[in-house]
């Protein structure tokens, strides 16, 4: 994680101590997981990793408002949430899975409280998009590897973590 995101992470749990969601973006590595919906496989990206790769000098692309919509009714987020981040950081994007042609069907790996902010406050939201062997490297690290294997044994004993 580089400074400045550090530093707005830190200042954010300080301001707002009761919540949950501040307060754990003190804690990493950062894992994002989904269940991908085609064959219920459990993916997990390291973030620190993919917000690493996307300080290369790459532009990013604004996600339509439609599409944002799609991701954020599959991205869970908590509404009390909303008013501590802020927008000043795009978020990351990555194919998640492929359509049976092999289109990319892209999802938002962080920033879906950044997202849905966005929406709320009715102003354009941009994300990083990674490539498919970047998106790979997250997905390999021993962070991303190990948060996965966690979730899958929560999920096997029914105590899986659910968002709101």
């Amino acid at each position: 994680m580089y400074s400045s995101r550090q530093q707005a992470a830190l200042l954010r749990a300080q301001a707002n101590p009761t919540c949950a969601e501040c307060v754990s973006r003190l804690e990493g590595p950062e894992v994002y997981t989904v269940t991908r919906y085609r064959d219920n496989a459990l993916l997990a990206w390291d973030i620190d990793l993919a917000i690493e790769l996307c300080q290369d000098g790459r532009p990013p692309i604004e996600i339509p408002p439609d599409i944002l919509d799609n991701i954020l009714r599959v991205n869970g987020t908590t509404t009390a949430h909303l008013d501590h981040v802020l927008l000043d950081f795009p978020g990351i994007a990555c194919a998640v899975d492929f359509t049976p042609e092999g289109d990319p069907i892209r999802g938002l790996i962080d920033g879906s409280h950044r997202a849905a902010r966005a929406r709320r406050d009715r102003v354009r939201f941009f994300a990083y998009l990674l490539t498919d062997e970047e998106s790979r490297r997250c997905q390999n690290t021993i962070g991303a590897r190990t948060c996965a294997h966690l979730e899958l044994l929560l999920r096997s004993q029914g105590l899986a973590f659910r968002q709101e």
